[in-house]
């Protein structure tokens, strides 16, 4: 029982290294999705993990458009659900 139980506890420890870098390639291609103008044109933008985070990389306006329609809560959505996926070992 201990066993299972100690295996677990690393797997949900590991949880993070794993849903950082899967949730940092689905919030990118969300947000150039987002930020493609009409004519097709995509700004600069990178999403990149580190150790305990995703750093969202793009030009001021895409930022402040994201935050006007409230696109920084669909990426904690996307975070959260790639740690759910990676602690039940998906």
């Amino acid at each position: 029982m201990m066993d299972v139980l100690r295996i677990r506890l690393r797997e949900i420890a590991a949880a993070g290294s794993l849903a950082l870098p899967r949730a940092a390639k689905r919030i990118e291609a969300k947000l150039r999705a987002d930020a493609t103008t009409k004519r097709g044109n995509v700004p600069e933008i990178s999403a990149t993990d580190t150790a305990n985070a995703v750093f969202v990389t793009a030009p001021e306006w895409v930022h402040t458009k994201a935050k006007d329609l409230g696109q920084p809560d669909d990426w904690k959505d996307i975070l959260a659900e790639e740690v759910r996926r990676a602690a039940e070992g998906e």
